[in-house]
């Protein structure tokens, strides 16, 4: 189900990206020159159809503000007394921690040092989050998986990934920053508390493809034929190169919600009208 986006594909969307840009700015420059003496340029605009093409396309969707839920995963006696636990083990009362009442556990946490882990800088992280599994809500080390590490600031920088299932739950990890002594001096979030969801999708990957192309149709606009004409050739190009990105196997992610998580595909669609490149989740 899940696909690893190869070299190549990521080259095609770097590419594809800097081309959407010099598009956007050349009908910037065609379409909407900067006019100081029309006042009526404004209200014209309003009412042209390429002007309501590129001012607006698709917008963000947030399920959770549409829904009007409220913040629930408050932050727990468990992790509290966790938190004291850590302020007591690494002899800093003064611990700077920020909860994140939508994940459920600390957005930041800092003004402390930890022991010293032994191994690499994976495993000393994996160690420092055992170690601390209940202030941060873990109830399983296996949900978390290695997304990204660097050397820095003297140490190690490293995130890792919240899963479900193998499944990764969106905008969910951990980040945490070691020194060269390999003692966690700062973490971040959030992970998302008690994560309960059925992974078997309903839906087929295709018609994850087909709902989120319908999506997207609900925001296209009428051009004038001779506007098409004029945009024809080069948004066809932009197709053909973004032609890649409709071969890409949508995947699964868990999306979190105030009241509970639900199982999406995420669909990655260029369009040329809307005019954009976009993740959608379905």
């Amino acid at each position: 189900m899940k696909r690893n986006v190869t070299t190549d594909t990521k080259d095609i969307l770097i590419k594809l990206t800097s081309a959407l840009l010099v598009w956007a700015i050349i009908l910037a420059v065609l379409f909407f020159p900067y006019d100081t003496t029309n006042a009526a340029a404004s209200s014209q605009s309003a009412s042209d159809p390429l002007a309501q093409m590129y001012q607006r396309s698709a917008p963000n969707f947030d399920l959770n503000a549409t829904r009007n839920l409220a913040s629930l995963r408050q932050v727990t006696s468990a992790q509290l007394d966790a938190l004291n636990n850590l302020k007591a083990s690494t002899n800093a009362p003064n611990v700077t921690v920020r909860w994140n009442e939508f994940g459920g556990s600390p957005d930041a946490i800092y003004d402390f040092a930890s022991q010293p882990f032994a191994g690499t800088p994976e495993e000393a992280g994996r160690a420092f989050l055992n170690q601390n599994a209940a202030l941060f809500g873990i109830s399983d080390l296996n949900n978390v998986r290695v997304f990204s590490q660097k050397d820095a600031l003297g140490g190690s920088l490293i995130r890792f990934q919240q899963t479900f299932n193998n499944i990764p739950v969106t905008d969910g990890g951990i980040g945490i920053v070691m020194n060269a002594n390999n003692q966690v001096i700062m973490a971040s979030g959030p992970f998302f508390r008690d994560v309960a969801v059925n992974t078997t999708p309903s839906l087929s990957a295709e018609q994850a493809k087909q709902a989120a192309a319908a999506d997207l149709q609900q925001f296209h606009v009428a051009l004038p034929g001779a506007v098409t004409n004029l945009l024809e050739t080069g948004l066809n190009n932009l197709a053909a190169q973004a032609a890649p990105i409709e071969n890409l196997e949508p995947q699964l992610g868990v999306y979190p919600m105030a009241d509970g998580y639900r199982l999406v595909y995420k669909v990655a669609k260029f369009s040329t009208n809307p005019f954009g490149l976009y993740m959608i989740s379905v």
